[in-house]
């Protein structure tokens, strides 16, 4: 029956595939839009691909199926929000050259030192 289901999905997917959501009884279809080693990123959620399973369809796509309660599916949506906010990105952005350590490394040293200076006193 998967099989079948999988089969006659729209070519309206995007190339990366999708990720179905099933929570109570509905099942939810989002276009993929980033997939690495730890996760499966649509537009509104990402999630570890531990929680996903992975299907590959008769044409070559790929079709990851989740089980979702409805606390679950908020957090994957505040993993996605945090991943994607623009101060965390851009304190992390490796536009660096080669050998050089990157300007969101020394941030995060230089609020440390802040931090236990305040605290030794």
């Amino acid at each position: 029956m998967l099989k079948l289901l999988l089969n006659r999905i729209g070519a309206e997917a995007d190339s990366l595939g999708e990720l179905w959501i099933h929570r109570d009884g509905v099942l939810e279809r989002q276009p993929v839009k980033f997939v690495s080693a730890e996760l499966v990123e649509t537009t509104q959620m990402a999630l570890p691909r531990e929680q996903c399973t992975e299907y590959v369809t008769a044409d070559g796509r790929r079709v990851w199926l989740a089980n979702l309660s409805l606390p679950a599916q908020v957090a994957a949506e505040e993993i996605r929000r945090l991943r994607h906010s623009v101060i965390l990105s851009s304190l992390f952005r490796d536009d660096t050259r080669a050998g050089s350590v990157p300007l969101g490394f020394w941030v995060l040293v230089y609020a440390l030192v802040i931090a236990l200076v305040l605290v030794a006193r």
